[in-house]
């Protein structure tokens, strides 16, 4: 038997996580279909999950594309509210932006120094002339 799940590729990222989406059905094994379905977009979109027959035969397996099982499912995705989406982005670099905020401190305090020595040198060329 054979599974897929299929959605409009601009709203929806999605992965397999089986090593096959065919797989053999037995009495003795549970078989199941795991997915990975990442939402691109806030809007509405439909995701279709189809199951599929493939037989046996004597030339070999045979898959039949008449399903046997075909499910529309509406999906209607939301974007993150603002400050769940700031927060969550300050948590995942806190190590960047502390970085970035250390860095421009230095440069800020090199500048002022470089700064002041320029000051101090052309106060003294002034008080010699």
């Amino acid at each position: 038997m054979g599974v897929t799940l299929k959605g409009p590729a601009d709203y929806f990222t999605i992965a397999l996580l089986n090593s096959s989406e065919k797989q053999a059905i037995t009495d003795s094994e549970t078989t199941q279909w795991v997915f990975d379905v990442l939402p691109l977009k806030a809007g509405q979109a439909n995701l279709i999950l189809t199951a599929y027959v493939v037989l046996d035969t004597p030339d070999g397996a045979e898959q039949h594309d008449y399903p046997v099982f075909a499910r529309e499912i509406e999906i209607t995705t939301a974007p993150q509210p603002f400050l769940t989406a700031v927060l969550g982005f300050i948590g995942d670099n806190w190590d960047k932006l502390l970085a970035a905020l250390g860095a421009t401190g230095i440069l800020g305090w090199i500048g002022s120094r470089l700064k002041k020595k320029k000051k101090a040198t052309h106060r003294a060329k002034a008080s010699r002339h």
